[in-house]
């Protein structure tokens, strides 16, 4: 008698999650390289930059959405050189209006073309204005690394 209920709830945890595991696509992104080039330190100088981000899935049935948030709430990001730090933000939108965090999101989706599928963003970067002591030279996000959260 017992091993029947045993074989039973196997019968039936096979049955749920079987199909569920067929059906998932495998996703993943690139790392977006965002260059800001020569640092303008003029009030009103636009110091911004664009980098892309593809997310790239596989073994898909169906279309997959998806969202691409950041693991910190409204991030402050910074770059360094030696002991000197510049700050920055990363946005949404073009219009530097929306400060891409772990709320706002950058959503899409991957369209299945015979089970494989890319989609391709725009993230929008901006260094904050009126910094002061900035020196010139390359900095780097080591230090503050970038952490982007893939959800489909």
């Amino acid at each position: 008698m017992k091993r029947i209920k045993i074989f039973k709830y196997l019968v039936i945890l096979t049955t749920l999650i079987i199909p569920t595991l067929a059906q998932a696509a495998i996703c993943r992104f690139n790392n977006p390289n965002l260059a800001f080039g020569l640092y303008d330190p003029r009030p009103g100088a636009s110091n911004t930059s664009t980098a892309t981000i593809t997310v790239v899935c596989s073994d898909m049935k169906s279309d997959v959405p998806y969202s691409l948030s950041l693991i910190k709430t409204k991030q402050l990001l910074s770059m360094t050189k030696g002991g000197d730090i510049i700050n920055y933000q990363l946005f949404t939108t073009a219009s530097y209006a929306t400060i891409w965090d772990d709320k706002n999101v950058i959503s899409g989706v991957v369209i299945n073309n015979a089970g494989n599928g890319s989609d391709t963003k725009t993230v929008y970067g901006k260094i904050i204005s009126n910094q002061s002591g900035i020196k010139s030279g390359a900095y780097n996000s080591a230090a503050d690394p970038v952490i982007i959260n893939l959800k489909y």
